[in-house]
């Protein structure tokens, strides 16, 4: 091949844009009760937010207690079309919860109820054994 034909063959090659940094998202309305919630049963020392346990991948967990080995994902917006009641975003969210299990971890799936009538914390409790 020529050195046109090459460079040219380059040029069109699609270009590898970087993947961007994720930055933080603000907790959402049921994240932010739960988390209350936790501190005011005093577990908020063990509490961490928007937690990264898959090195290489995305997955974050909303709530989790790594000391414990406890994650906890609330399932928000379940009664309209979004990112995690799509067939898509079921597959993903199953692909997350299995890694995390496969790693040894624990996984809590609540959803805006089960915080607003205090089944979330019963469970937290429960998990950390602390009832």
């Amino acid at each position: 091949m020529n050195r046109y034909a090459e460079i040219l063959r380059k040029a069109r090659a699609p270009i590898k844009k970087p993947q961007k940094a994720r930055l933080p998202q603000a907790p959402s309305k049921l994240e932010m009760e739960l988390q209350c919630q936790v501190q005011l049963a005093g577990l908020g020392d063990q509490l961490e937010t928007e937690f990264k346990l898959i090195s290489g991948r995305r997955f974050r967990w909303d709530v989790a207690f790594p000391a414990h080995r406890l994650l906890v994902e609330i399932q928000g917006g379940i009664w309209s079309v979004g990112g995690h009641s799509t067939g898509t975003g079921i597959t993903r969210d199953c692909e997350k919860n299995n890694l995390a299990v496969l790693a040894g971890y624990r996984c809590l799936m609540v959803t805006g109820e089960h915080i607003r009538t205090g089944q979330a914390l019963k469970w937290i409790r429960q998990a950390l054994g602390v009832i």
